[in-house]
C-alpha cells in the first residue's frame, strides 16, 4: 500500500532547495577547475608547495564530514537539526569563495600560510558545514519518496547546469578583467554573493516536518533530567556509528556513491589527455563535456515520474546496461570522433539516472535505519555523499596519475609510449564499461524500493505509539 504523502512540495520549495547545489558548486567547481592555475600563475606559489597544500586538505575532508554528520544529528532547535546549519553557514560560505581566491602581500611565506588557513577553512571546514546539513534536509524536510526524488533531481539539476556555466563563463570573465588578482576577487567576489543568496534560499524554502515536535520533547527530556541515550534522546558516537553499520542498505549506497564520484575523478583526468595524445585536439575535450551534460540534464526531468513507476533500482539497473554499450560503441574505432560521441552520450545518458537515484536511496535508508535500530541518525547518513564526493574524486584522480606513470607516460612529449597509449585508450573505453558493471553488481543487493512502504508504515506506528 503506498505511503501517505505528509506534505506536498510545491515548485518554490522543490526549486529552491536544488539552489543549494548550485552555490555548491560555485565553490566546489570554481576551486577544484581554477585553484591550481591561480595559486601558481596569479599568487606565485611554488608547485610543490599547491601539492602539500592540496593534499593536506584531502586528508582532512574525510573526518570532517562524519564529524559534522554527529554535530548535525546533536542539534536541537525549533527549526529543526539541519536547516540553522544552512543559515549559520551561508555568509562564511560565500566570503570563503573570495578568500580562496585573494593572495595579501605577506612574502611568499606568508602567502603559503594564507593559502593554507583559507583552503582548509574554506573546503574541509566551511564547505563540509554547510553541504552535510543541506543534504541531510532531502531527508527531514519529507518522508515520502516521490517528494524526496523531486527534491533530489531538482537538487542534480542545478548540479548539472552549475558546472557548465561556471566552466562557459569564468575564465572569459577573468581574461576579460585582466587575468590579474582583481580580476580573480570580482569573479569570486559575485560568485561569493550568489552562493550565500543560493542558500539563504534554501533555508527560507525548506521546512523540516516535525521540527518543533523534536525540540519539545528535547525540551522536556532535559528539564527531566532523563538519560540522554534513549532511543529518540541525544546519543553518543558510538551509538551512531554501529547504527550506520547495522544499516546494510547505507553501506550498498556509500559504496555506489564512492564509485560514482571515483568515476568523475577518473573521467576528468584521462579524458583530457586522451583528447591531446589520441586525437591531437583538447578543444575536443570541451565539446566532448558539454555534450555529455544535455543527457543528464533532460534525465533530470524525466527521474520522479520513471522513479515512480519502475522504482529507483530498477532505471538504475537498466541505465547502467545503455552505458556499458556506449563503451562497446567506441571500442569499435577509439579514434572516430562520431563514436566517441555517440559513446559518450550513451555512457552519460545511462548513469544519469544512478546518479540521480543514489542520493535520494540515501533518504530511504534513514527509514530503514529507525526502523532496524530505533536510531534516527539522518545527519551521519548524509555525510556519506559529502564524503564519497571529496574522498571518491581525489582517489580517481590519484589512480589516472599512477596508471599513466605505469605506462610509461611522460608530460608534453611529443609521441607518448606504445604502453602509455594503451593505458589511455583502455581508460577511455573500458573504465566507464567496468563502473557500470560494478554498480550493477551492487544494485542486486539493494531491494529496499519493495520494502520501503511496509517499513515506513511500521516507522510511523511506532512514533505514534511512543507518543501516547
Amino acid at each position: 500500500m503506498k505511503q501517505t504523502i505528509k506534505n506536498k512540495m510545491s515548485m518554490m520549495r522543490i526549486v529552491g532547495y536544488g539552489s543549494g547545489c548550485l552555490g555548491a558548486n560555485l565553490m566546489n567547481n570554481t576551486v577544484s577547475s581554477f585553484i591550481s592555475f591561480y595559486y601558481t600563475e596569479v599568487a606565485g606559489l611554488p608547485i610543490a608547495a599547491v601539492g602539500i597544500i592540496l593534499l593536506a586538505c584531502r586528508l582532512l575532508d574525510g573526518a570532517s564530514d562524519l564529524v559534522m554528520g554527529a554535530i548535525v544529528e546533536r542539534t536541537y532547535t525549533k527549526e529543526g537539526k539541519a536547516r540553522p546549519w544552512v543559515k549559520r553557514m551561508a555568509i562564511p560560505f560565500g566570503l570563503s569563495i573570495f578568500l580562496m581566491f585573494f593572495s595579501p602581500s605577506f612574502g611568499m611565506t606568508g602567502k603559503i600560510i594564507w593559502a593554507v588557513c583559507t583552503y582548509i577553512a574554506g573546503i574541509a571546514i566551511i564547505y563540509t558545514a554547510i553541504m552535510v546539513p543541506y543534504n541531510t534536509l532531502s531527508a527531514v524536510s519529507t518522508e515520502d519518496v516521490d517528494e524526496r526524488t523531486k527534491l533530489v533531481t531538482a537538487r542534480n539539476m542545478f548540479g548539472f547546469v552549475g558546472p557548465l556555466v561556471i566552466g562557459a563563463i569564468s575564465m572569459p570573465i577573468v581574461n576579460f578583467l585582466g587575468a590579474g588578482q582583481l580580476a580573480w576577487s570580482v569573479l569570486t567576489g559575485i560568485y561569493g554573493i550568489l552562493g550565500t543568496l543560493c542558500y539563504l534560499w534554501v533555508y527560507f524554502s525548506v521546512k523540516e516536518v516535525g521540527a518543533e515536535e523534536r525540540y519539545e520533547e528535547y525540551l522536556e527530556r532535559k528539564n527531566k533530567k532523563q538519560a540522554v541515550t534513549e532511543k529518540k534522546g541525544q546519543r553518543n558516537l558510538l551509538d551512531d556509528l554501529k547504527a550506520l553499520i547495522q544499516n546494510k542498505y547505507w553501506l550498498i549506497v556509500l559504496f555506489i556513491q564512492l564509485v560514482i564520484f571515483f568515476n568523475y575523478g577518473v573521467k576528468a583526468g584521462y579524458q583530457t589527455y586522451y583528447t591531446k595524445y589520441a586525437l591531437g585536439d583538447t578543444n575536443f575535450y570541451s565539446f566532448l563535456s558539454s555534450c555529455g551534460m544535455i543527457p543528464n540534464i533532460a534525465i533530470c526531468f524525466m527521474i520522479p515520474w520513471l522513479s515512480r513507476k519502475f522504482g529507483k533500482r530498477r532505471i538504475s539497473v537498466i541505465g547502467c546496461f545503455l552505458a556499458i554499450l556506449g563503451g562497446i560503441v567506441m571500442a569499435f574505432n577509439p579514434v572516430n570522433r562520431t563514436l566517441i560521441l555517440i559513446s559518450t552520450l550513451l555512457n552519460c545518458a545511462g548513469m544519469a539516472p544512478i546518479c540521480n537515484c543514489a542520493f535520494a536511496m540515501l533518504g530511504d535508508t534513514a527509514i530503514y535505519s529507525e526502523w532496524k535500530s530505533g536510531v534516527r541518525n539522518e545527519g551521519l547518513l548524509f555525510s556519506a555523499e559529502s564524503f564519497a564526493e571529496k574522498v571518491g574524486g581525489a582517489l580517481g584522480g590519484a589512480a589516472v596519475a599512477f596508471a599513466l606513470s605505469l605506462g610509461g607516460f611522460v608530460g608534453n612529449a611529443a609521441v607518448q609510449t606504445e604502453s602509455a597509449m594503451a593505458v589511455m585508450t583502455g581508460l577511455m573505453v573500458w573504465f566507464p564499461v567496468a563502473v557500470a558493471v560494478i554498480c550493477i553488481l551492487a544494485l542486486i543487493f539493494y531491494d529496499l524500493d519493495g520494502k520501503y512502504d511496509t517499513l515506513f508504515a511500521e516507522v510511523m506506528e511506532r512514533r505514534k505509539k511512543s507518543e501516547e
